[in-house]
């Protein structure tokens, strides 16, 4: 939302809606900005949304749509913080920009990680202590197998 709020700050203030402007770089990588931060707004939603009306988790789906998160903001870097960008100066844009790139790296490493081992269940996680019992019949108690 950052991004996308900063973007479009940059657009109108660059005017970029004039014809002489629409080739700029600034105003081109502008456009790509403000693209990226709705197709990402987008992709964010799809995975809550699938698991409130579909009550499943799709690990597959989620996994693509970081991988394509990754790549859009790869090309966000090169377009928006480097050159004649909208966010080449220090402010919001270019910090919400390298933001957003290291979020989805990580949400995309996350996501790998849950698709190649899965998450444990919960009943994996608990380990509960059997107790141990001797020949006798009598539980150990604590370290107390010398009874």
């Amino acid at each position: 939302v950052i991004v996308m709020g900063a973007s479009i700050r940059v657009f109108e203030s660059f005017e970029c809606n004039l014809d002489v402007m629409k080739s700029a770089p600034t105003c081109r990588d502008c456009k790509f900005a403000i693209s990226a931060a709705v197709i990402g707004t987008v992709i964010a939603l799809f995975p809550p949304l699938s698991f409130l009306f579909l009550h499943v988790t799709l690990t597959t789906v989620e996994l693509i749509l970081s991988v394509v998160m990754v790549i859009i903001w790869s090309f966000g870097l090169g377009f928006i913080t480097f050159g004649q960008g909208p966010g080449h100066s220090i402010g919001n844009l270019f910090f919400a920009t390298w933001a957003t790139f290291i979020l989805s790296c990580w949400i995309a490493a996350d996501c790998y990680r849950e698709w190649v081992g899965g998450t444990p269940s919960t009943d994996q996680q608990q380990q509960t202590e059997l107790p141990n019992y001797e020949s006798n019949g009598q539980a150990a108690v604590n370290g107390d197998e010398d009874l």
